[in-house]
């Protein structure tokens, strides 16, 4: 359990001990806590089967035996909860009760355990007190702007950071609504969002329209910011760079975009999904006019909305929120690389790569960010075509 613990820290990359990107370690925090709860089923089956061989079934309502039933319980219901239909509808409720059934179950097993485990218990409960002091020292109050669009499904969010050092490609922030005096703000669950600095040094985050409102002027919280998926030597090592995102993913890959898109160095394309093209002027907020020439080589859109309905099967966001009236932005189709259509990736991804005669396996790279369908085709598209694959789930 210590090493579970562990893994479930979110620790900035500004602090002690910072390590690699956390959420690439959440698959292992996964599986050891399956472990865990098969252990404690066998466990708790193996006594269960002895005591009715032995006529003696009311040992499991003594107090030390019947915590540990209670803790079976708990971690049961835990597993149940986190079944990825019933997480991703009520994940808020899953995180906070989630949180609660592992911090119950340091007190019950401490008392249930025979013989003791007083001193796993001690490394359990330091961890939780360095993940409650991290989120205390790491965690800055900032108000926000709002821009929005009538009828799109994203939106910008405009923070002022606190961050003194320029951050890192693709890192990102976590936003909650209480503040750190609260009790609350180490219970319940924060929304992580990728970090964009503009050439201003201004903090913009694209967001996706959903039931968590972000409300102009409001006092929000932000905890981070966290390491980058990207590795740092990938600014010395890329010559070839096939960005793809679906929608609100574009705020992983923007950053590396701006950055390049000049360099004629680098051979660049960004691939961008999305639903709808009111969506479309999320681009032009950051100086990016796709109908130039400089732009409409290297960007190419695909809108899976058409006039009557979704192109794929798939439900529609309601947009919740208008903060800022903007007026709407039709885009000019004649000149750009807009298709209503979704897009053959195989074709795309081995076009770029494979039409670039200074095309290696060490300055390749493949960076996509959306949800686990497109991330699972373009990993799979990356090894077909020996190309270095980094990419980032945007979905719980």
């Amino acid at each position: 359990m210590p090493l579970n613990f562990w893994l479930s820290l979110k620790i900035p990359s500004t602090s002690f001990l910072s390590t690699d990107q956390y959420l690439g370690k959440v698959w292992l925090h996964k599986w050891i806590s399956r472990f865990i709860v098969l252990a404690s089923t066998l466990h708790s089956i193996g006594f269960l089967g002895k005591w009715i061989k032995e006529g003696t079934l009311q040992n499991a309502f003594a107090f030390k035996n019947f915590l540990g039933l209670v803790t079976f319980v708990g971690f049961f219901f835990s597993v149940f909860i986190s079944l990825k239909p019933i997480r991703r509808k009520f994940y808020s409720w899953f995180y906070s009760i989630h949180l609660a059934i592992g911090y119950l179950s340091l007190i019950l097993l401490e008392i249930h355990s025979r013989p003791g485990i007083t001193l796993f218990t001690l490394i359990n409960v330091g961890v939780v007190i360095y993940s409650v002091v991290l989120k205390f020292l790491y965690t800055y109050e900032t108000e926000i702007n709002v821009l929005s669009q009538d009828e799109s499904l994203l939106q910008l969010i405009k923070i002022s950071a606190p961050f003194d050092d320029t951050i890192n490609q693709g890192c990102h922030i976590r936003i909650g609504l209480f503040q750190k005096l609260n009790p609350l703000h180490y219970l319940t669950t924060s929304h992580p969002y990728t970090l964009i600095q503009t050439q201003t040094n201004e903090m913009v985050l694209i967001v996706k329209k959903t039931n968590f409102e972000f409300i102009k002027e409001q006092k929000y919280t932000i905890f981070g910011p966290f390491n980058s998926s990207i590795p740092p030597d990938f600014d010395h090592n890329v010559k070839n760079l096939l960005l793809v995102s679906g929608g609100s993913g574009l705020s992983f890959n923007l950053p590396n975009y701006l950055k390049y898109f000049r360099n004629k160095s680098i051979n660049l394309k960004l691939i961008w999904i999305v639903r709808n093209i009111k969506d479309l002027w999320i681009l032009k907020e950051f100086g990016i006019d796709y109908n130039e020439t400089i732009h409409s080589k290297k960007i190419e859109i695909f809108i899976t909305q058409s006039q009557t309905g979704l192109l794929e099967d798939d439900e529609t966001e309601v947009g919740l929120m208008n903060d800022i009236e903007m007026p709407t932005i039709e885009p000019d189709l004649t000149k750009s690389r807009v298709n209503f259509q979704r897009p053959n990736l195989y074709r795309i991804v081995s076009d770029f790569f494979n039409n670039n005669p200074n095309s290696t396996s060490t300055s390749d790279y493949l960076i996509g960010c959306g949800p686990e369908r497109l991330n699972n085709e373009l990993q799979f598209l990356g090894e077909q075509n020996q190309v270095k694959v980094i990419s980032e789930l945007y979905e719980m």
